[in-house]
């Protein structure tokens, strides 16, 4: 295992001193000297702290500092270190491309033997790698997208054996106008290969798509205007039997006064039903209002039309 990032502590301070005074621009007064020198503290600390916690077997501690550390200032060192960390964690895959990583990374650096070793501790991490088999049923359904934990997993990978690192993972399947398919399975820190059928995608009936279509807030749109239009139906109903319980008064009412029991009936019937269908009118417009806007603020997707019967309303929508 490399046990160093770069060379001695006294080596590395001596050859920042020694750039610092050949070039003075190094250290400027804008802080760039400064913050090159922190940033390399920073990693140093790091990769030393992690060496130990992975001396201690504290792996799962170890690893996120050593990632830190390559991302501060990449080297093939680090690479190294941090795939022997994956492999304590039990993440054999993670831990073998990275071996891999830090052979090819060591090879244009030049450091020959740090590729020997990083690719000999590959070659005895292959054969115990578990792996999955991707096997779609219906490979040329239009859109089709296949991901395994949530990253795409590109046709190149279809049937081919690619090696994961033990525990839970899941593999889905979307396309447009199809219904979504997913399954999950627990690979094993074993030497064998899963294989995850992925069936055709079945068609998505209208009444699960035209949501999706028309959009969420057109979706919405849509429902007020249906409750809006009921409300203006309902109304409309309420204003008829008003106008006819008043007709109905007429004969025993002049105006406000009813000269019997019957002509009252009639004359408060006639003003209730009136209010019913003040206040319908009122709440249906408002609704429709609200409809309205929502239906002309939001991107178009579908014409919709809604009408209304007697007894009914009906809403349409074409594409």
């Amino acid at each position: 295992m490399v046990t160093r990032r770069y060379g001695s502590r006294a080596k590395l301070t001596a050859a920042f001193t020694a750039g610092a005074l050949l070039a003075g621009s190094s250290v400027r007064a804008d802080g760039a000297g400064t913050d090159r020198a922190t940033a390399q503290a920073t990693d140093q600390a790091l990769f030393d702290r992690a060496k130990e916690l992975m001396a201690e077997g504290r792996a799962n501690q170890a690893c996120p500092m050593l990632e830190e550390s390559q991302r501060l200032d990449p080297a093939g060192g680090t690479l190294i270190n941090l795939a022997h960390c994956y492999e304590q964690q039990g993440r054999s895959a993670t831990a073998w491309s990275t071996f891999l990583e830090a052979a090819a990374a060591a090879r244009v650096a030049g450091h020959l033997e740090r590729e020997r070793a990083a690719r000999a501790r590959a070659t005895v991490l292959a054969p115990r790698l578990p792996r999955i088999v991707i096997d779609v049923a219906a490979k040329d359904t239009p859109g089709l997208e296949i991901t395994r934990d949530g990253s795409l997993v590109g046709k190149a990978q279809w049937g081919v054996p690619i090696p994961l690192d033990k525990g839970e993972h899941r593999v889905s399947a979307s396309a447009p106008g199809r219904r979504p398919w997913e399954k999950a399975l627990f690979v094993k820190d074993t030497p064998a290969t899963e294989l995850v059928s992925v069936p055709e995608l079945e068609q998505q009936a209208a009444s699960d798509t035209s949501s999706d279509r028309l959009g969420t807030q057109r979706t919405w749109a849509v429902i007020a205007g249906s409750v809006g239009t009921a409300g203006i139906a309902t109304g409309t109903v309420f204003a008829f039997l008003s106008k006819s319980r008043s007709d109905d008064a007429n004969p025993y009412c002049q105006g406000s006064a009813c000269r019997d029991q019957r002509g009252v009936e009639l004359k408060a019937d006639a003003i209730a039903y009136g209010n019913v269908a003040t206040i319908a009118y009122i709440a249906g417009a408002a609704v429709l209002t609200g409809g309205a806007v929502l239906w002309l603020t939001a991107k178009p997707q579908a014409a919709v039309s809604v009408g209304v019967g007697p007894d009914r309303v009906v809403v349409g929508a074409a594409w």
